[in-house]
């Protein structure tokens, strides 16, 4: 009678329509809104990046201590009066390429 109860289950799992084929429609299900949904983010990361572009200056150098990057922000307190002069003056002889 185990046995019997035992393919019963089996059946239940491997017909069609059975849970194994429920399952993976719901996986597949899943899989497509993980899709959507990094889609999304990535849109949404790649807006916010060209804001901050657009709505701020920045700049990034390594600590000349650790290595690790340093991030100056005119949203920063002290840029127009520290920051900002000091990158100014650093670079003012650099140029483009194709400038003369």
């Amino acid at each position: 009678m185990a046995s019997s109860n035992l393919c019963a289950l089996c059946q239940s799992f491997t017909q069609k329509g059975g849970e194994v084929d429920q399952l993976r429609a719901r996986m597949a299900s899943l899989e497509g809104l993980v899709r959507e949904f990094n889609k999304a983010r990535d849109t949404f990361y790649k807006e916010v990046a060209e804001v901050v572009r657009k709505t701020e200056d920045n700049f990034r150098v390594p600590c000349s201590k650790c290595g690790k990057p340093m991030f100056f922000s005119s949203h920063d307190g002290n840029w127009e009066s520290k920051e900002k002069p000091i990158l100014y003056q650093a670079f003012k002889d650099w140029s483009h390429v194709n400038c003369q």
